[in-house]
């Protein structure tokens, strides 16, 4: 084990090595004078930031020796089924890919803190799960202007069509499902109305993300 985490240590550091030449050709020696102060300046910022890198992954390293899948996970109260190896083994990438980006995760918190009151306040009205409220930050990292290739737009991430659906306008001067409050009433409507036909909380946010109709197909 401690050989391969050494030979794998190396192959990181001989990568960071070569990423760092192509970015930033090392200067020429020129063998009739000495190395300039300038190039010395260079020299030094080169190693700091090798250094950097090699302590960000240390920090990966440590994070993935201290975490480990608790045997039992629940969410919005329902057993997630993490005996199955499949279902371990992608949450266990998740949350490590989280673990190293850590910047990613301090953002986020910080936006909740924004967003977080008002659904919290509007999901207690709806008498549904407090765990719902995730769901934003994995549709638009808490963004309200958050835009996809598909075209789903806004903190809630609606198309257009579904949008209309729950009485979100959109047109050239105004797009409503970039307005948090009547996105966050519309997308807890929609997803009430999932859990009524599925009556399952993970198979809801399915039926939010890929559609509702993609949901009823697999489980035929």
């Amino acid at each position: 084990m401690k050989k391969k985490l050494a030979g794998f240590i190396a192959v990181f550091l001989l990568s960071i090595s070569n990423s760092v030449s192509a970015e930033q050709p090392m200067p020429k020696a020129d063998s009739s004078t000495a190395i300039s102060p300038e190039q010395y300046q260079e020299l030094g910022e080169r190693i700091q930031l090798l250094e950097e890198k090699i302590e960000m992954l240390e920090n990966y390293i440590q994070a993935i020796g201290r975490f480990s899948i608790p045997k039992e996970v629940e969410f919005c109260g329902q057993k997630i089924p993490v005996d199955r190896w499949y279902v371990r083994e992608e949450l266990d990438k998740q949350l490590l890919s989280l673990s190293y980006n850590r910047r990613q995760v301090v953002t986020w918190m910080k936006r909740s803190a924004k967003f977080f009151p008002y659904v919290e306040q509007e999901l207690k009205k709806a008498g549904m799960p407090d765990c719902v409220k995730y769901l934003m930050v994995v549709e638009s990292s808490l963004l309200e202007d958050a835009y996809s290739r598909a075209g789903a737009s806004g903190p809630w991430q609606f198309m257009k069509s579904t949008g209309r659906l729950f009485d979100l306008s959109y047109s050239k001067f105004v797009d409503e499902r970039r307005d948090f409050e009547k996105a966050t009433v519309a997308a807890l409507s929609y997803l009430k109305n999932l859990h009524n036909e599925f009556v399952d909380w993970p198979l809801a946010f399915a039926g939010y993300n890929a559609g509702e109709n993609k949901v009823r197909q697999i489980m035929r």
